[in-house]
């Protein structure tokens, strides 16, 4: 027979140990329920961030806001480790107050910066902005540059000065975000598309426009381009698992590109299958622009390079390293 809550706890993420035994409930009780912390008891352990930090929230002190790794999880922000239920919670902890001391916490203590509050969470989180800055000194420069290009994304609202702003002189590593910032670019979509960008810069190619709006001869919308090199009529899509879920899908990216090449528009589409050896796009990206150079009679670029021969990620102009684990890193 499964376990019936009292009322006061029915539809509650969680409850402490205290609250249960005052609502009448036994020790025999808690046995059949989940110990999702230090104390902390719920009808089922969590299956994503999100629930695991709206249990956490029962026992977290006024004030307190998550931050850093559990900040970006929350706020889907792209790192490159999933989430792990394991995994150490960052909490930030306002003013003087002692950082938040529990097992399953990594505490930090500082101002709370600016913060967002979602819908089902009582604990608010660090905004994305902030969320870059502390994770500054964690993640290598390319995750950071990844992050930083989720935080300004397409359609977010938020502006690369606003990030910029987020970092103060002298934190702990403002120089590696400052770095990172340099290669930061609003209105990327997708992690992918980032490294694509970042791939072709080293190759040479001109800095693209991302998410550009193409439009017809009356003005009209036709589509949005992953990058484009407006000045010579060139741009690249990038199509994510996502392209090929459905059949209707796939007509549906084939009739888009023909619409913008029908604005005079040459396209390159990558796959995953396309990155990290991106000597192929390259080359088509390459031809393209040559033939719309000559086409509009302006010079043709030059490329400086082919990363795609590289097979050592570490001799790339962003290194990338995995997300140290947070139990490796303990209390800040």
């Amino acid at each position: 027979m499964s376990l019936v809550l009292p009322p006061s706890l029915a539809g509650r993420p969680a409850f402490t140990r205290a609250e249960a035994l005052a609502a009448g409930m036994t020790v025999a009780d808690l046995k059949q329920l989940a110990r999702v912390f230090q104390g902390v008891y719920a009808p089922s352990p969590p299956q994503t961030v999100l629930e695991q930090a709206r249990m956490l929230s029962v026992v977290l002190p006024e004030g307190a806001a998550y931050s850093h790794v559990t900040a970006a999880r929350l706020l889907d922000l792209p790192l490159p480790a999933g989430w792990l239920p394991e995994q150490l919670i960052d909490v930030l902890v306002a003013g003087t107050a002692h950082a938040c001391r529990r097992p399953e916490v990594r505490g930090h203590r500082g101002p709370v910066p600016r913060h967002v509050v979602l819908p089902t969470l009582a604990t608010p989180v660090v905004a994305h902005e902030h969320v870059f800055a502390q994770l500054a000194g964690e993640l290598g420069r390319e995750d950071l540059v990844i992050l930083g290009d989720a935080v300004v994304g397409w359609r977010t609202g938020r502006t690369l000065d606003r990030l910029v702003a987020a970092v103060p002189a002298g934190h702990p590593g403002s120089v590696a975000a400052l770095a990172a910032l340099e290669h930061v670019r609003e209105g990327s979509a997708s992690p992918r598309e980032t490294l694509f960008r970042l791939r072709f810069l080293e190759a040479g190619l001109p800095e693209p426009e991302l998410n550009a709006p193409i439009y017809d001869r009356s003005r009209g919308l036709v589509a949005y381009l992953d990058m484009y090199w407006r000045h010579l009529g060139v741009g690249f899509e990038y199509d994510g698992l996502w392209h090929y879920e459905s059949s209707q899908q796939r007509q549906d990216d084939i009739a888009r590109i023909r619409r913008v090449e029908q604005q005079g528009v040459r396209v390159v589409v990558g796959t995953r299958q396309d990155y990290p050896q991106v000597g192929g796009v390259l080359k088509q990206l390459r031809s393209a622009m040559a033939d719309q150079a000559r086409l509009l009679g302006r010079p043709v670029p030059s490329m400086r390079h082919d990363p795609s021969t590289r097979h050592d990620p570490s001799t790339r102009a962003f290194p990338s390293r995995a997300l140290p684990s947070p139990r490796a890193i303990g209390h800040q």
